[in-house]
């Protein structure tokens, strides 16, 4: 199968599971949880391998790259200055002391 194609398949994935207010339709936004978490699509997967096939991230640059995206994504959903955001970064400091 070609890259192309998998690339088709994969964006036709990633479609039919955006619900029509943009968040994913398996995310339960009361519990915050993923209803397929186990089985999840390769493009949903934060890890190592995900990230350099998909983005040319190396391992070396991994953490550094996935927290930028989550600070991202918290600042969009919830504001720079939301308690979502502070708890995050207090998160991360404490685990890379």
């Amino acid at each position: 199968m070609s890259l192309c194609l998998i690339c088709c398949n994969e964006f036709q994935l990633y479609k039919s599971m955006t619900g029509p207010d943009g968040w994913c339709i398996h995310y339960e936004k009361s519990t915050r949880k993923c209803s397929i978490y186990a089985d999840r699509p390769y493009f949903c997967r934060v890890e190592p391998e995900v990230f350099k096939s998909l983005y040319g991230i190396n391992k070396k640059k991994f953490n550094k790259e996935a927290c930028s995206c989550c600070r991202d994504t918290i600042k969009a959903i919830y504001g720079s200055n939301s308690k979502e955001l502070y708890n995050f970064n207090n998160s991360i400091r404490e685990s890379s002391g």
